[in-house]
């Protein structure tokens, strides 16, 4: 838009120019017509000066004129140019637009994974931590146990049993052997 503005000042001014040029060129025609006439030279010599003098002010003329053309023509170019830039530009940005969008949705998308996983892991925490919890109680249990059925101790009472049982999140496994039992619990 600049370089189009550019040339048309350039254009602007060259035709304004021209204009010059041209009203001086004739009114210098009409001051030479003047004297001609009032100083009565010869009509011939004077012909031929004028015809010369105007034979040049067309090739001047003609010159402006293909300079102009040359310049308006260079001025399509660069609109033409211009245009395609634009186009290109938008196309870009465009493209631009969408690239943002997918990175945007793959920073949401990264986000709420995060978020899904920070409560898996807290729930697996939860878990692995009542885990060990029953596995202290059932180590505690098994212990008491085979301590007291490797003495002549009476054994626990079945009252003290249903103590640990009463809790839901505790499994009690019953082993088979008292024998099988002490080699686990080493």
């Amino acid at each position: 838009i600049i370089w189009r503005q550019r040339c048309k000042i350039v254009l602007n001014l060259d035709l304004l120019h021209c204009e010059e040029q041209k009203s001086k060129v004739e009114m210098s025609g009409m001051s030479e017509l003047r004297e001609c006439d009032q100083a009565s030279v010869s009509v011939e010599g004077d012909t031929d000066v004028l015809l010369e003098e105007d034979e040049e002010e067309d090739e001047e003329e003609e010159d402006e004129t293909t300079s102009n053309k040359e310049l308006l023509e260079r001025l399509r170019e660069l609109e033409a140019e211009n245009t395609s830039l634009a186009l290109a530009n938008e196309s870009q940005r465009e493209a631009y637009e969408r690239c943002l969008d997918e990175v945007a949705n793959h920073v949401v998308q990264a986000l709420l994974n995060q978020k899904d996983l920070r409560e898996e892991c807290i729930k697996l925490k939860m878990r692995v931590f009542d885990l060990e919890r029953q596995n202290r109680t059932l180590t505690d249990f098994l212990t008491h146990k085979l301590h007291f059925s490797s003495s002549p101790l009476p054994q626990l009472s079945s009252a003290s049993c249903t103590d640990h049982r009463s809790d839901p999140s505790l499994v009690i496994v019953e082993l088979p052997h008292a024998s099988t039992s002490q080699g686990k619990a080493k």
